[in-house]
């Protein structure tokens, strides 16, 4: 399971976020996630996107893939519920971030800095970039275009018709399943321990002297 949950760390969604991102294709949204987003619904488990994340215009029910629930993914929503925090960031992190800008959305944006600097992907738009490998993928299989845009979050092209009744879950579910899994060779890795590195001496003078001359520059600004 690449999500980690050690008290007092942000989650390692690296891995976690970006497959779920990518089968859900609901990044940055994926990421302000709580534990009760992950909901038991006629039978299935389903993440609950609200509109005030995802800019929607109503509630969004998806099927949570069974390649994600295989993971352990359940188990670790069970971890977070225990805690009371949510599933992809640490509340004691925050750095007072306005609500133009919530903590969440920050998570979600170094997701993207990892894909360009960890991976060393640069050609694409990562979070973006999900919407647009689903949608690649998708075309090879036999999904539904109408229930493919509702659980992609998109404005549905298939005619006024489509606008008409709701989505039931089981049908969703039905429709996620034909979305194929995906081979991640890292899963298969026992986790690897985690490394503190701790600064020298030297390190920290140079630190504490930079401090104060940001201090400076702000008093002076003032």
């Amino acid at each position: 399971m690449a999500v980690q949950s050690n008290e007092g760390r942000q989650p390692e969604l690296h891995e976690e976020g970006g497959a779920i991102g990518i089968v859900h294709v609901a990044c940055p949204g994926i990421t302000s996630l709580l534990p009760s987003d992950v909901r038991q619904i006629m039978g299935h488990w389903c993440f609950v996107f609200r509109p005030e994340v995802t800019k929607g215009k109503r509630l969004r029910r998806v099927p949570v893939h069974k390649h994600l629930i295989e993971q352990g993914l359940l188990q670790y929503v069970e971890e977070r519920r225990k805690t009371g925090k949510p599933l992809f960031y640490e509340p004691a992190r925050a750095r007072g971030g306005k609500g133009a800008n919530p903590q969440w959305q920050k998570v979600a944006e170094r997701l993207g800095e990892w894909v360009r600097q960890s991976l060393k992907v640069t050609d694409v738009q990562p979070n973006q970039g999900w919407r647009h490998l689903w949608r690649e993928i998708v075309r090879g299989t036999r999904m539904k275009p109408e229930l493919c845009d509702y659980m992609c979050g998109h404005e549905s092209k298939s005619g006024t018709g489509a606008r008409y009744g709701k989505r039931k879950v089981p049908v969703l579910a039905k429709e996620m399943a034909l979305f194929p899994r995906f081979k991640v060779p890292a899963l298969k890795r026992p986790p690897t321990p985690l490394k503190r590195s701790r600064r020298t001496q030297v390190q920290i003078a140079a630190d504490k002297t930079a401090k104060i001359a940001r201090r400076a520059v702000r008093v002076k600004a003032a």
